[in-house]
């Protein structure tokens, strides 16, 4: 499920209804396993996911890179 709905959104075929999958399914490992973040580790998941729409804390992994990589160039 996490598979086939991460693939829509990489080839742009998502739909609200698969947005809403991927925030149950994070919901459920926050609730069940006690989760206290959901890493973004799909640069693509970033763009249709963030801590404002998601309704839970989210770490955007390719964002944590870009900034680290910038702040180093810029050292």
């Amino acid at each position: 499920m996490i598979n086939s709905s991460y693939l829509d959104v990489v080839y742009d075929r998502s739909t609200p209804e698969t947005i809403d999958r991927l925030r149950e399914l994070a919901h459920r490992l926050i609730k069940r396993d006690g989760a206290e973040s959901v890493l973004l580790a799909g640069t693509d998941l970033s763009m249709v996911l963030n801590e404002e729409n998601a309704g839970f804390p989210t770490l955007d992994c390719a964002g944590v890179h870009i900034k680290a990589i910038t702040k180093q160039l810029l050292a």
